[in-house]
């Protein structure tokens, strides 16, 4: 069976919305690390 473009734009759509949802998750995550990093380092310097 030949796929179709209306299937293969539908794949390219879906596949972008899981690369967009992990780099939302992992910035998310990385912003958290960073803040509580920065929170430690300046307890540790007051």
């Amino acid at each position: 069976m030949k796929p179709t473009k209306v299937k293969y734009i539908n794949l390219i759509t879906e596949v972008k919305r899981l690369v967009d949802d992990a780099k939302s998750t992992i910035s998310r995550i990385v912003n958290k690390e960073l803040l509580f990093t920065y929170w430690h380092v300046g307890r540790l310097i007051i």
